[in-house]
């Protein structure tokens, strides 16, 4: 489960209740009979996402393991091991954040308004040969 609250409305006295943004991110565990679903557990990843700094980013539980006497929970910003039996943490780290939109836009220099002193000065210029880009065109990663 993965969301985040920012506040309520309050139907008794009819107001809306402002309160700090909070994300909420739960791995929940649940018994599967043949009749019925039934909470079991939650391992809780909040503690990882308590800063606005990642407001956009995603804050799901990513992968989870069950290993031995332990699930192990997976997130962007961190990994837990929790106890089956007694549903508590035995363990945690926190990763060090890593934005996935680092390097998603770059920039490029335009480099066709650029001449060297060569070409301007011996008035030579092999611009004839080659088409010219223009500002809507994809520039030429090869």
């Amino acid at each position: 489960m993965n969301t985040y609250t920012s506040g309520y409305y309050d139907y008794e006295t009819r107001t809306y209740v402002d309160c700090d943004r909070e994300w909420v991110s739960k791995l929940m565990i649940t018994n599967v009979t043949e009749t019925s679903l039934t909470a079991y557990g939650e391992v809780d990843h909040s503690e990882f996402y308590d800063s606005e700094e990642y407001w956009w980013n995603s804050y799901n539980i990513r992968r989870s393991i069950f290993m031995g006497d332990y699930i192990y929970a997976i997130s962007a910003n961190g990994i837990t091991a929790t106890n089956l039996t007694t549903m508590e943490n035995a363990a945690s780290i926190q990763l060090e954040y890593q934005n996935p939109y680092d390097n998603y836009y770059w920039i490029m220099e335009d480099t066709a308004e650029e001449t060297t002193e060569e070409e301007s000065s011996s008035g030579e210029s092999d611009r004839e040969d080659k088409p010219m880009e223009d500002e809507g065109s994809a520039p030429d990663r090869g």
